[in-house]
């Protein structure tokens, strides 16, 4: 295993740092032509960026999504933010979590695409009489339309998004004694909260009802990252707004290409849980793969001409719900509640802040606007 060689001046200094970077596309693409799965001794982590790689590592029954000797982050201790993590089905391997997942897609499945419309035009109603600057608008309306399809009425909803925060900020490596303390309460209100209102999954089966927060957290970041995205693409390029207000059909295939170019989940880990090989390398047990979903969105291999956005591409691949076992569960709630914002944005001309720059994360590509 040898380091890597330094990057150039204006290229992101390791995979945790594109997530951030300005554009970090050119270096994922050196990435995947040369150096499509390697060791990065710096990170102490394996790096998959080739579609190839990284489907090699998803797909692997060597992986677990967490390390075998810390299931659950330690810095969590034994609060409620801890016991909320140990049953998230995205976040176990063990047999039992199968069952679980098949209840919750079931559950999922059950939700009709203009129910989850409505839910998503009602707090946007509701955002507009709020004037919430860009910045809080992108957490607020997936959160809140995740909980208005769970089951809360509209005047806990706004509570609601504010104790996800404060969940997902404690879940954070770098989270202070006082955010993990933030995170354990927001737990216990959230659960309060769903055991009263929650109409989508049963209340009194408590591993449900630590999903059904869950299903909140996921729209946390990653919704926030895609409506984000979607704003800084408008901005480059404003010929997009005015073909998506006049062909509001695109919407969907808008959604999916923009989660292929600027994925709001830039990657995801995996842990080696028994030694074993994996798209030609040799791995021990314990060893952490960082995989680059965004670099592989952008494989030639995958997607032909990748670095362009192209709203009606055929047969386009997208890596950033991850494969197998661990599909991201309700994938297309996600793509409709972020696709009824962007249309409100475009019907409504809205103008676009100036990009500021990414919220520091070593995962989320987030903006920040002025």
């Amino acid at each position: 295993m040898t380091e890597r060689p330094d990057p150039p001046r204006d290229a992101p200094h390791d995979a945790i740092a594109a997530v951030t970077h300005p554009d970090p596309y050119p270096w994922y693409a050196a990435l995947v032509a040369e150096r499509p799965f390697h060791y990065d001794a710096r990170l102490k982590l394996w790096i998959a960026a080739s579609a190839e790689a990284v489907t090699a590592v998803l797909q692997s029954d060597l992986c677990h999504v967490r390390p075998a000797a810390e299931p659950v982050p330690r810095h969590l201790g034994s609060g409620a933010a801890a016991q909320v993590f140990r049953r998230l089905v995205r976040m176990r391997d063990d047999p039992q979590r199968e069952a679980v997942k098949q209840a919750l897609l079931a559950a999922l499945a059950a939700l009709s695409t203009e129910h989850i419309v409505a839910c998503a035009g009602e707090v946007l109603a509701a955002l507009r009489d709020e004037r919430l600057p860009p910045d809080a608008w992108l957490f607020e309306l997936p959160v809140r339309s995740m909980a208005a399809l769970l089951g809360l009425p509209p005047q806990h909803r706004a509570e609601a998004a504010r104790c996800t925060g404060d969940f997902v900020r404690g879940l954070l490596p770098q989270a202070t004694p006082e955010q993990v303390s933030r995170g354990d309460a927001a737990a216990e209100r959230l659960r309060d909260l769903l055991r009263s209102h929650s109409g989508l999954l049963p209340a009194e089966d408590e591993t449900m009802l630590c999903n059904a927060l869950g299903l909140m957290v996921q729209a946390h970041d990653a919704t926030a990252g895609l409506l984000g995205n979607a704003l800084v693409l408008l901005q480059r390029q404003p010929e997009l707004q005015a073909r998506l207000r006049e062909e509001p059909s695109l919407m969907p295939d808008f959604v999916r290409e923009l989660l292929r170019f600027d994925a709001p989940v830039q990657n995801t880990r995996r842990f080696m849980a028994t030694d074993g090989e994996i798209a030609g390398q040799s791995l021990q047990r314990g060893d952490a793969i960082l995989v680059l979903l965004a670099a592989a969105n952008r494989d030639p291999a995958a997607n032909a001409r990748p670095q362009r956005f192209i709203i009606d591409r055929p047969q386009r691949r997208l890596f950033g719900f991850g494969l197998r076992r661990h599909e991201c569960a309700g994938p297309e709630i996600a793509a409709l509640i972020a696709g009824a914002g962007i249309q409100y944005w475009v019907n409504h001309d809205l103008a676009i802040p100036p990009l500021l720059g990414y919220r520091d994360s070593a995962n989320a590509r987030i903006p920040r606007f002025a």
